[in-house]
């Protein structure tokens, strides 16, 4: 079973990211931050991100994950050497053509 593991830096960006979106906070509150919302952006983006699932025939999603999951997880871990890195720049070129063909989860 995959386990997620905290390397490096990793365990102190939240206290970066806290200050940060801290800052957003107060802009936002004094009025400094405000956007004009596209509506056709927004729509043109949640169908683009929706299309997958219009897909009844494609791969399954879950197994595409899985795969990249055991793929990352074999070859670019803490420990990792040129030859396993360059395995999963490889095995990465197949996943992007797979997840190209990813569709809606169906039970087996």
């Amino acid at each position: 079973m995959a386990q997620n593991r905290l390397g490096g830096n990793f365990a102190f960006r939240p206290f970066g990211l806290r200050k940060a979106s801290g800052r957003i906070c107060c802009k936002i509150c004094e009025g400094k931050f405000i956007r004009q919302i596209d509506n056709d952006q927004v729509d043109r983006h949640a169908r683009e991100a929706l299309k997958p699932f219009e897909n009844s025939h494609g791969e399954n999603p879950y197994s595409v994950q899985r795969d990249l999951q055991e793929v990352m997880q074999d070859n670019v871990g803490i420990v990792r050497d040129e030859s396993e890195m360059r395995s999963a720049l490889d095995h990465l070129k197949t996943f992007w053509e797979r997840a190209a063909q990813v569709g809606r989860y169906r039970e087996p």
